[in-house]
């Protein structure tokens, strides 16, 4: 199989694809919890105040920043593996800088 040299960049709807995906949790087990903990956001934000797309907007960004956490302590197996299951050579997100006070383009 060959992979596409062009990096692809994570995003919210990639990443609940994904989650929503059983073949995902087969290949990098890594990643199980991320379901049960998707499931936690959105029984906590059906409790908070809100709009229902604001509580959506929540839960995916909430989701979002828990599978970059995961992706940034999993080893460089899982992370070959994850890069398989998606087809690509690298993987790219936007993350805070801090520093900068902006978000940035980072590659794992």
């Amino acid at each position: 199989m060959s992979h596409s040299s062009r990096p692809i960049v994570l995003s919210q709807g990639m990443i609940r694809k994904l989650i929503t995906n059983p073949e995902f949790f087969k290949r990098v087990p890594e990643f199980g919890g991320l379901k049960e903990y998707q499931d936690q956001i959105k029984d906590q934000s059906k409790k908070s105040g809100g709009c229902g797309g604001c509580k959506q907007k929540r839960v995916e960004f909430n989701t979002m920043s828990a599978f970059i956490y995961v992706l940034s302590k999993i080893n460089s197996d899982a992370l070959t593996r994850l890069k398989r299951f998606l087809n690509v050579e690298k993987i790219q997100y936007h993350g805070f800088n801090r520093q900068k006070g902006s978000y940035e383009l980072r590659e794992i």
